[in-house]
């Protein structure tokens, strides 16, 4: 897919040139750009255009079919059916053809693009066009609550009322075609054919348009008088960053979870089903045999382990795997499963960070921490399991800054932890501010990773009730500090 290989390859817009994209593919970009960039009327001028191109585009398409059916049928009269049914197919098609771009398809194409005009026109304060886009927007999906709501405001605002209202003339003559196309070929063919795109039902107001993805999710009706379309305007962009991840990742078996905006830093991402139950069974049944302290040394500062009195931290490093192999505490095939889990992890955060330098393990442990039976009275939300830390940075909560001068792991890039079960109260991961509060919190649970940047400040909640066992991943770009994985099949550089 283009969008995939021009985000790993970090290959800007301007270095590619479609020669035969269509002016109101290249209009629709241009007013995207624009409206990123908050240049309102130029995002006006390019989304108009791209209405009027699309159209004519749709036109020429349909003109298109009017030639090269064969019929197999030996009468007149079917023969008469099988020529106009099949062009009549054919111009159904089109709105798909239209809304195929670069190997990418766009079922929303047309009535987001309403979506976009409503919103730059009250933007540069044309609110009666705006009020056009938003009838001609519902005309096409009378379900949408939020664009509903919208409306009425503009209503009120204009003091116009609802019986005045009408679509977009091009829109009305769009629906319109297609509706008769497909009353003809309900006359041809009966109810073997596929409704149309943009098909509305004579009468009960209902579209046939299941191919929408934007109505999955019913927003609730929004009464202010400002409401803010940003966020979908996002998921509707051309070669939008997030949507072309998401594709991409689910090829690498992993389901992008929660991101950007959600999570307070661009940098920051939440995955799921990065493997299955039986992957979080094998590292609980392996967690049973963990070596007590962490994996770390004795000596390691107990502030890391500031509830050892009301938690008990178990677990190991994953360099110490061959010596539980020998101490026949591990199997062959766990050391292969914990390192294949590391490995994949790392390809996951070089893909995601878009990163162009040799990333490598640095260090990778293996911990569950347990809630103590009868130690667990008066815990607050203070009371952490891990403090807040930054893991490339040294963190002076008198000061609230994270220095990297004094750090112990200075050399930390991305940071990733890997949870393998929920069946326990409390241990939430949060990412923090500077003064300590809470950002975001994410729940952990099988096949979920967060992964982020070393020096993020981020805690551990306290474990009220059970087990939380997860493998914390440091991974660096120094070559001079990377380590090699133990497996049975060879050393993982």
């Amino acid at each position: 897919m283009l969008g995939a290989y021009k985000y790993e390859h970090s290959i800007p817009d301007h270095m590619i040139i479609d020669l035969e994209e269509r002016p109101y593919v290249k209009h629709r970009k241009d007013g995207e750009s624009a409206y990123r960039l908050g240049k309102w009327t130029d995002a006006v001028k390019h989304f108009e255009a791209a209405l009027k191109e699309y159209y004519k585009e749709d036109e020429l398409c349909r003109a298109h079919c009017d030639l090269g059916h064969r019929s197999t049928s030996s009468g007149l009269t079917q023969i008469l059916v099988d020529g106009i049914s099949a062009v009549l197919q054919c111009q159904q098609g089109c709105a798909d053809t239209l809304t195929h771009l670069y190997g990418q398809t766009y079922p929303n194409y047309l009535t987001d693009h309403y979506l976009y005009l409503q919103d730059v026109y009250v933007k540069t304060n044309d609110n009666v066009n705006a009020l056009e886009a938003a009838t001609t927007y519902l005309t096409f999906k009378p379900e949408d609550q939020q664009v509903t709501q919208y409306r009425n405001n503009l209503l009120k605002k204009l003091q116009t009322s609802d019986s005045e209202l009408t679509p977009g003339q091009d829109a009305a003559r769009y629906i319109e075609t297609r509706k008769r196309m497909t009353d003809l070929l309900d006359e041809l063919l009966g109810s073997e054919h596929q409704k149309s795109k943009y098909y509305k039902e004579g009468g009960d107001g209902e579209t046939q348009d299941n191919s929408e993805e934007i109505q999955s999710r019913k927003p609730e009706p929004d009464t202010s008088n400002d409401i803010d379309f940003s966020s979908r305007l996002e998921n509707a962009r051309l070669f939008n960053t997030t949507q072309i991840l998401n594709n991409l990742f689910k090829t690498l078996s992993a389901d992008v979870a929660l991101t950007g905006e959600t999570l307070k830093h661009d940098k920051r991402v939440v995955m799921d089903n990065l493997f299955t139950k039986e992957v979080c069974d094998d590292v609980m049944r392996i967690s049973q045999n963990g070596i007590k302290n962490a994996g770390y040394h004795e000596i390691y500062p107990t502030a890391v382990r500031p509830n050892f009195a009301k938690e008990l931290f178990t677990g190991f490093d994953i360099l110490d795997c061959w010596e539980l192999v020998l101490g026949k505490q591990l199997k062959e095939s766990d050391v292969d499963l914990l390192t294949r889990l590391a490995e994949q992890v790392r390809h996951l955060v070089v893909r995601w960070f878009n990163e162009t330098r040799p990333i490598y393990h640095d260090y990778t442990q293996f911990t569950c921490r347990k809630a103590l039976d009868g130690k667990q009275t008066n815990r607050t939300s203070e009371d952490l399991s891990h403090p807040v830390h930054g893991d490339s940075c040294d963190f002076k909560p008198d000061q609230g800054v994270c220095a990297t001068e004094t750090a112990a792991y200075p050399w930390r890039t991305y940071s990733a932890v890997l949870y393998f079960n929920d069946n326990f109260e409390g241990g939430k991961f949060f990412f923090a501010n500077p003064d300590q509060s809470e950002q975001v919190s994410i729940v952990p649970k099988c096949g979920r990773m967060v992964a982020f940047p070393s020096d993020h400040l981020h805690g551990v909640k306290a474990v009220t009730k059970g087990k939380r066992c997860a493998a914390t991943i440091w991974f660096t770009a120094s070559a001079n500090r990377r380590r090699a994985l133990p497996t049975w099949s060879g050393i993982v550089k």
